[in-house]
C-alpha cells in the first residue's frame, strides 16, 4: 500500500508509525484477523485524526526534558509492522546521536511487545499500553507521526510506507543528529495536577493568548487574557523575569502558545511553562 496522505508542518524528529491493517469503531482487526485488545469506546469518545500542532499527550510516554521522541506503535499480528523492522532497527540505532528516546506504544500487553522487541533485536526506552486508540486520534492504519521535542506533532503520514519514504524519515532523523537542542529555549508542556502542585508553591502567571471575543465567550478560572500580539511588550512592563508563567495551549493554540512561551523564555524570563489541560 502507498502513502494515503501527508501533512506537513515543519521539522522534526519523532516518528510514531501505527502499523495495522484496519481500524474500526468497535473491534479493532488487525493483518489476518488478529484484534486490538481494546474496549468499544462510545461514538462521543471517538475523536478526529491526530493533527500537526497538537500535542502527543499519552504517546510520549515518559518525556525527558530537551530530547525528542521516536515513538512506534505496532502490533505483533501486524504485516506491515513485521515486514519493517529493519526500518525500526535502523530508527533504534539512530536515537541516540539524534538526542532522542524511542517509546514502543501497541494495544496489547507490554510483555508481549518486549518479547517481540528482543526477538527482532530492536532497543527501545519505553513501552507503552493503549486501550483506547480512538481517543487519541488514531483512526488510520498504519500511521507515521512526527513530532519536535516538546511532543508536538508535525506530520502524519497514513498507511503502510514505502521504501522511499522510510529512508526520507531516516534521513531526517540523521539530519537531527546534527542539530543541536535550543535548551534554552525549551518549555515544558504541564497539566492540570502540575499546574496545581506548583501553585501550591508559587505565585503562577497563568496567560491566555487567545483574542479578547474567544475569551470572553470562554476561559479557564484564575486565567488572564494577553492575546499573542501584545504578550511581548506587556511581559516586560508587567511581570520580572523570575516570575513563575503559565502560557495556555489548549483550545486550538498549541503552535502559538508554544511560540509565545518560547518567546518569553529568550526574553529572559526563566520559569515558563505550557499548559494543556
Amino acid at each position: 500500500m502507498k502513502a494515503r496522505f501527508w501533512l506537513r508542518a515543519t521539522d522534526s524528529v519523532i516518528v510514531l508509525c501505527f502499523c495495522a491493517t484496519a481500524l474500526r469503531l468497535g473491534y479493532t482487526h488487525l493483518g489476518l484477523g488478529a484484534k486490538l485488545a481494546a474496549p468499544t469506546p462510545d461514538v462521543s469518545e471517538a475523536r478526529q485524526l491526530i493533527e500537526p500542532g497538537e500535542l502527543l499527550g499519552p504517546l510520549n510516554g515518559a518525556p525527558s526534558d530537551h530530547l525528542r521522541s521516536i515513538v512506534l506503535v505496532v502490533s505483533t499480528s501486524c504485516p506491515a509492522c513485521n515486514e519493517s523492522v529493519g526500518f525500526y532497527r535502523q530508527l533504534a540505532t539512530e536515537r541516540t546521536a539524534a538526542n532522542a528516546v524511542l517509546n514502543v506504544v501497541s494495544p496489547e500487553p507490554s510483555e508481549r511487545i518486549a518479547n517481540w522487541l528482543k526477538a527482532n533485536l530492536i532497543a527501545s526506552d519505553h513501552i507503552i499500553q493503549v486501550t483506547r486508540p480512538l481517543e487519541l486520534g488514531l483512526l488510520e492504519a498504519p500511521m507515521v507521526i512526527l513530532s519536535d521535542s516538546l511532543g508536538v506533532v508535525t506530520d502524519v503520514l497514513s498507511r503502510q510506507l514505502s521504501s522511499d519514504q522510510e529512508q526520507s524519515l531516516l534521513d531526517r532523523v540523521r539530519d537531527a543528529s546534527q542539530t543541536p537542542l535550543n535548551n534554552s529555549s525549551n518549555v515544558r508542556v504541564i497539566g492540570d495536577e502540575e499546574l496545581n502542585s506548583l501553585r501550591t508553591r508559587k505565585h503562577v502567571t497563568a496567560i491566555d493568548i487567545r483574542s479578547r471575543d474567544d475569551f470572553d465567550k470562554e476561559h479557564k478560572r484564575d486565567f488572564i487574557n494577553i492575546p499573542h500580539d501584545e504578550l511581548t511588550t506587556r511581559a516586560r512592563a508587567e511581570f520580572q523575569v523570575h516570575d513563575t508563567i503559565v502560557v495556555d495551549v489548549s483550545r486550538g493554540t498549541t503552535h502559538e502558545g508554544i511560540s509565545a512561551a518560547r518567546d518569553l523564555r529568550f526574553q529572559g524570563f526563566s520559569s515558563v511553562f505550557a499548559y494543556r489541560h
